[in-house]
């Protein structure tokens, strides 16, 4: 009875430890990714699967133009997609802001719903679009094979 006991006591000392040094990792994590996005108002906040990935929406410093008609008032900013590698606790532009007057399915000016693909190596999100619906893009996490879906 005492050996249980004993086996006890130190399973319950080594959970705690364990859990208390994770709980102490995340903090740090998520106080680094908090300097990374400091003073930004960010929307669409969204993690991948695997935890490597953050995207996020930010205004851009691109003005939608005026002379092709877009969902948008008159001098508004365009979005753009960011993302943090969570392990190297670095950011980057992944999606910028894309005018098209002539083909609306290009068209890349307030990304939203921002979705990982189950392997956390594409990120999909829509688009304003056709007054009946938007359009859905697609782009790999290292920003390459930006693709209307």
């Amino acid at each position: 009875m005492q050996k249980i006991l004993m086996v006890f006591i130190f399973l319950c000392a080594t959970f705690t430890t364990v859990y208390a040094e994770d709980t102490q990792r995340k903090k740090e994590k998520d106080a680094k990714i908090l300097q990374l996005t400091k003073n930004e108002k960010l929307t669409d906040l969204t993690e991948s699967l695997d935890g490597k990935w953050i995207v996020f929406v930010k205004k851009s410093n691109y003005t939608i133009p005026s002379n092709c008609f877009y969902f948008s008032e008159k001098g508004e900013q365009a979005n753009e997609i960011w993302i943090v590698n969570t392990k190297e606790m670095t950011k980057k532009l992944l999606v910028a802001p894309y005018f098209s007057c002539g083909d609306v399915s290009r068209v890349i000016i307030d990304p939203h719903n921002l979705q990982f693909s189950p392997n956390s190596k594409t990120l999909y999100f829509e688009t304003s679009a056709w007054v009946t619906s938007g359009a859905i893009h697609a782009v790999d996490v290292d920003g390459t094979h930006l693709r209307f879906v």
